[in-house]
């Protein structure tokens, strides 16, 4: 929603290439340097295979995600042809969005973003919970606990053991959904995409054409292992999106970590 503020006022562009925002961009592959674009990285549809698995619980600041992936080969396929789930390149997209309005790379690209965030998402729609910190989310004296699932000897019986856990720390991964917030405020934010972009004290936060354009499908995808449910599945922009027979239409998806929240609407 934020980066589709940055293209209603011209700031940056769905198929503007990273590159030209962030020249510090490099991968393995030149003509996919100069290729890739936000859609391609909010899509997940860069070519970069999926790197959580090094960087994920890592300490690195947004350059490093950048510096790192320079030197990953890339998937046998050129982009926006293939969905590989990356978290770091969608936080890239991101990170471009935020010095297309003048952020500095090696400077201020994690606070950059993080304040474009209250100014044009939280604030606006008033979602005074919002919060990228882990301190200020376990500060609030009411705040969910997270929980884990793991599988027991006695699974048959007693069903998966849940213990709980604490709130993850990955702040580079800001843009690919660390946001902590009060189920108030999870409301707040789908009344307002469910009204076009218009928050629900009459603010326009984003144009009705941007955010659409987040929710269609960019790429089709598996719906496996619900095809018994789905008619089809497929990536917009940072939603994932499902068909239901009987609908030609889809419904963006979301994710939560650690506590179990309703994860889909119809526009």
């Amino acid at each position: 929603m934020m980066v589709a503020s940055l293209v209603d006022e011209g700031l940056i562009g769905w198929d503007t290439p990273i590159v030209e925002v962030m020249p510090q961009f490099q991968l393995s592959d030149e003509d996919a340097t100069q290729q890739i674009t936000p859609r391609h990285a909010f899509a997940h549809t860069t070519g970069l295979p999926k790197t959580d698995s090094v960087l994920l619980f890592s300490d690195l600041p947004p350059e490093g995600f950048v510096e790192y992936l320079a030197d990953v080969p890339l998937v046998d396929a050129p982009p926006g042809e293939l969905r590989t789930y990356q978290n770091q390149m969608y936080a890239i997209g991101a990170y471009a969005g935020a010095m297309a309005t003048g952020a500095e790379y090696g400077e201020n690209l994690l606070e950059s973003y993080t304040g474009l965030m209250q100014e044009r998402v939280f604030d606006p729609i008033g979602m005074s919970s919002a919060t990228f910190s882990v301190v200020e989310a376990e500060a609030s004296p009411n705040h969910a606990t997270p929980h884990y699932i793991t599988i027991n000897a006695t699974l048959a019986e007693t069903g998966f053991d849940v213990t709980p856990t604490h709130y993850m720390e990955a702040s580079a991964h800001a843009p690919a959904g660390t946001v902590r917030c009060s189920a108030l405020d999870v409301g707040r934010f789908l009344m307002t995409m469910l009204a076009g972009g218009v928050a629900p004290d009459g603010t326009r936060v984003v144009s009705t054409e941007n955010l659409f354009e987040t929710w269609t499908e960019q790429i089709e995808t598996t719906s496996a292992p619900f095809e018994q449910f789905l008619d089809s599945a497929g990536s917009g922009l940072g939603w994932p999106y499902s068909v239901i027979p009987g609908r030609s239409d889809g419904y963006p998806q979301w994710r939560s970590w650690g506590v179990h929240l309703p994860n889909g609407f119809h526009p």
